[in-house]
């Protein structure tokens, strides 16, 4: 199991692991800076690497994890925000570059370019993949959807968490089918970065304190 600490966990773990089918966070890059790109790939191709849950040996995690530590020294010389970088790798087919490319993955996202190759070189996994033994959750919808609310304007974002008390958006998040907060790079500088702890944690009176009040999420020694 993995959970990236820039996680708010909004359901419990149960509610969507541990069942009969496997879930996996996929998301369409066709948002904010790369809207313009019209693609014909599955937007299930492309797996988000901030929650994984799989058991020991898991085929995908394995072949994804060997592709990883075999690419990330070949990038180390490269610009690693260049997507032209994955293609000189010599570990892409043109094609895998110029789907991965107007799909919006860089060679910064060397992991769903790994995920992206295991699947796409290995019937067998793409079978299971693709079958109803996966869930596959739209990150868009279940994790990112107070951003996607705002078509990521995340000064309008930060105001609402922040600065202002609504308690529709505290039920839209806490309810299906948003199950996790993530806060991506792009959020944490905007919204999260130059707020002191004691502000995050003990604020009231606005929208994110709310949240953390009905998670039951509190820290009683920074705010006492």
């Amino acid at each position: 199991m993995w959970v990236d600490a820039s996680l708010i966990m909004l359901k419990p773990l149960s509610s969507f692991v541990g069942g009969a089918t496997r879930p996996f966070f996929n998301i369409d890059m066709r948002f904010g800076k790369y809207s313009h790109f019209q693609t014909q790939i599955d937007k299930r191709m492309v797996i988000e690497n901030w929650f994984l849950a799989a058991l020991p040996g898991d085929p995908l995690i394995v072949r994804t994890k060997s592709c990883v530590w075999k690419l990330q020294p070949r990038l180390k010389d490269s610009a690693a925000n260049v997507s032209h970088h994955l293609l000189s790798t010599k570990m892409f087919s043109y094609r895998q570059w110029q789907e991965m490319a107007s799909y919006g993955i860089s060679a910064y996202m060397s992991t769903h370019a790994c995920f992206f190759k295991s699947l796409d070189e290995d019937v067998g996994l793409s079978r299971w993949y693709f079958s109803n033994a996966v869930q596959h959750l739209d990150a868009l919808q279940s994790a990112y959807m107070l951003p996607e609310k705002y078509r990521w304007a995340t000064p309008i974002v930060k105001y609402v968490l922040f600065n202002t008390l609504k308690l529709d958006i505290v039920n839209d998040l806490l309810s299906p089918p948003s199950l996790v907060m993530k806060f991506n790079s792009v959020l944490r500088g905007a919204i999260l970065e130059g707020r002191t702890q004691h502000e995050l944690w003990c604020q009231q009176n606005n929208t994110f304190h709310e949240l953390l009040v009905r998670l039951s999420v509190r820290n009683d020694t920074l705010c006492n």
